[in-house]
């Protein structure tokens, strides 16, 4: 090389020196990857003569010799569709009544959106602010697109998703990285973070990518933009998936009046001695069978009956159970997930002492006590995305991916319990039509039930079916629908078969009604194995562990919650920036929450993120005018919260209460504790009427 050729190609090697030495000081991870890097599937072409630095993929350059042109013509079009003003339609703010349960979370979230609803407010979409809250550029390229972008508009916080390292090796020769990332860098109210994911793998790359997002709640999902650079159509598909999972994202929040329910249960189980589950390490040969409560597990259960006479282990989930006893089929196992008292008092009803023998309950720690109380034998487990796991359990006596529903728990158990073969019944998702939305016998065609139904099953929405076809479902059954897909993707060697006529579900074979047809008896070696192997299994909760927890939680709790407040009360919300400051302020101090106490996290994380995407979505579509009162009422009752929960929380720690005594164990989250009905009366608005008595006859004076 000459002299004359190594001046020319100078500055483009001292860039990438500096972009070097600026991300060992800010991005050390970076550097460490990046420092002696030497690409292999793609080439740098720097062209010196015209300033310009290119991208060699398949024997083509990527961008012609005009990357920067190339950049701004791409930003250009970005902003015809999304620009300061522009309007987007994403998740709309959720109904007035939505948060129904009379608790300390609900009362305070639901006058926040009474409030919001006796507004004024636009329905076409929510308008894009004079800056873009979030941005996720997915693709680096030369980073030129990134540049131009940030030169000319104001990201509060911007994601870069890249799979192909070659590509963000290349960009160190092309854009000076420290001057488009120091303003990020220098504001405590915006962000830049890099997703660099080394691999092909579209799993990995969408769980890189959704993970990444999870935190910017209420950003994402209200206003986050995704920047497809080139348009990648692997890319496309990314973002395609994360809006396909929205609903799975908002349904799976969790509220304070549900944590502490599920504390209070626990800390009963646990005075009790209930036993947890332990886990074998080594693989479980019989097959099992996984029943819900379906509509097609009528027609189905002849299929079901031949496994369970060959041995196969029968596991049956939630309000199953009745179904079950409906068919004359006594499963091996319940599983149970949900905390609240209507769970015990629904299983109560159709409580059967001898067909419930022999019948081991397996559920979260966080059943109601009553409810464990129906069966004789009993195993608990830790949740591994609930707080209750992280305050109390160690990392391998979690279980992974055991929401939304009781079908996901069971599902969730098979895979932690290393069985290899299931069966999957009355697992439909969905539904023929909306008065078939169960098997025979379920408690959900009661009378009393009817109402819930209307509503329940008002809103559906038409998926593929297993067997050919279209079947109906809810915005909730398609939530668990992909979130036991989303099981089924890890569940390395576990073969599964969907026996149940509903929803198609990725990744299990479906078996046509009158298949399989194994010879009797011929698990029952193998399920005899299984029994006395879990009969072993087994843990007892330890004492002395949940007092220190206790003391670790109630402290930490206070100083959270005197954190949030006291960021109010300085740095006063006028409008909606100020308001996107105040969830980035969140963000970061559960960033660093989850580091040093996860279980405390989890127990607040969800009130949070439902107080911050109502508050977002609302101001998002009132008029400018309102948000100051607005921000200032939204204050008021998040402040309340926040000093209500850490003091009943406190109070469910240090009291010591007989089951029936406690409130909390005997009512339903949708019934009101004392003080919960006090409150509501004391919100209340109160009209006096003047009225007099003459002669049997009463008048209102005017």
């Amino acid at each position: 090389m000459s002299d004359t050729s190594k001046s020319l190609l100078q500055p483009f090697i001292d860039l990438r020196a500096k972009n070097l030495t600026f991300f060992k000081n800010t991005y050390p991870g970076i550097h460490s990857y990046f420092a002696n890097y030497q690409m292999s599937g793609e080439k740098v072409d720097i062209l010196p003569e015209i300033g310009e630095v290119d991208i060699i993929s398949d024997k083509q350059h990527l961008y012609a010799g005009a990357a920067q042109a190339y950049a701004k013509k791409e930003v250009a079009t970005f902003l015809s569709s999304f620009d300061y003003g522009s309007r987007i339609e994403t998740v709309k703010p959720l109904d007035e009544n939505t948060y129904q349960n009379p608790r300390t979370f609900a009362i305070n979230l639901t006058s926040v959106y009474r409030y919001y609803y006796k507004k004024e407010k636009n329905d076409q979409g929510y308008l894009i602010p004079d800056f873009f809250p979030l941005i996720v550029f997915m693709g680096c390229g030369l980073g030129q697109h990134i540049r131009v972008l940030t030169s000319v508009r104001t990201i509060r916080h911007g994601i870069l998703l890249e799979h192909n390292m070659d590509r963000f090796a290349a960009s160190l020769y092309s854009v000076d990285w420290e001057r488009i990332l120091t303003p990020f860098l220098r504001d405590p109210n915006r962000s830049f973070q890099f997703v660099l994911v080394p691999t092909n793998d579209e799993e990995q790359l969408f769980s890189a990518l959704w993970n990444t997002l999870l935190p910017y709640c209420p950003l994402f999902p209200l206003t986050a933009l995704f920047y497809n650079h080139k348009a990648s159509p692997l890319y496309d598909r990314l973002s395609d998936r994360v809006n396909a999972d929205l609903y799975v994202h908002l349904f799976s929040f969790g509220n304070f009046d549900d944590e502490v329910n599920q504390l209070n249960n626990a800390l009963h189980n646990f005075r009790n001695n209930i036993p947890l589950l332990g886990f074998p390490t080594v693989d479980q040969l019989v097959p099992v069978c996984v029943v819900g409560a379906g509509p097609s597990l009528d027609r189905r259960a002849d299929d079901l009956r031949r496994l369970q006479e060959a041995g196969a282990l029968v596991i049956s989930c939630g309000t199953a159970l009745a179904s079950l006893r409906n068919l004359a089929i006594k499963p091996d196992i319940q599983v149970e997930l949900e905390s609240d008292y209507l769970t015990y008092r629904l299983q109560k009803q159709s409580y059967d002492e001898d067909y419930m023998k022999g019948i081991c309950l397996i559920g979260a720690v966080q059943l109601n006590p009553l409810l464990v109380s129906l069966f004789a034998d009993a195993r608990l487990f830790f949740k591994d995305d609930g707080s209750l796991a992280h305050i109390f359990a160690d990392p391998d006596d979690m279980v992974a991916n055991a929401t939304p529903t009781c079908t996901n728990a069971a599902l969730a158990f098979v895979s932690k319990y290393r069985f290899r073969q299931a069966y999957l019944f009355g697992l439909d998702y969905g539904f023929p039509d909306k008065k078939s939305h169960h098997a025979k016998g379920s408690i959900y065609y009661a009378d009393s039930m009817q109402a819930a139904n209307e509503e329940k099953y008002k809103d559906t929405i038409a998926i593929p079916a297993a067997g050919g076809g279209m079947i109906s479902t809810t915005p909730f059954l398609y939530a668990s629908k992909r979130r036991t897909e989303n099981l089924i993707r890890v569940m390395a060697g576990l073969k599964l078969y969907n026996c149940s006529d509903g929803a198609s579900l990725a990744g299990a074979d479906w078996i046509p009604q009158g298949q399989p047809r194994p010879d009797k008896d011929q698990f029952l070696a193998d399920k005899r194995k299984f029994l006395t192997l879990f009969s072993k299994y087994k843990q007892y909760p330890v004492a002395q562990r949940n007092e220190k927890a206790k003391c670790a939680f109630i402290d930490r709790y206070q100083q959270l919650t005197r954190v949030y407040l006291f960021e109010l009360e300085k740095n006063t919300l006028e409008s909606l920036s100020d308001f996107v400051n105040y969830c980035t302020f969140v963000r970061t101090n559960l960033t660093d929450l989850f580091v040093e106490n996860p279980g405390l996290y989890f127990f607040v994380r969800g009130s949070l993120w439902h107080f911050l995407f109502a508050g977002y979505s609302h101001l998002l579509s009132l008029d400018e005018s309102e948000h100051g009162k607005y921000c200032r009422f939204w204050c008021d009752q998040f402040g309340s919260f926040l000093t209500k929960s850490y003091q009943v929380t406190k109070n469910i720690w240090q009291t010591n209460s007989a089951i029936w005594a406690d409130e909390l164990v005997a009512k339903s989250i949708a019934e009101p504790r004392d003080c919960d009905r006090e409150e509501l009366l004391a919100d209340l608005d109160w009209s006096y009427e003047h009225i007099i008595a003459e002669s049997d006859q009463y008048y209102f004076e005017e």
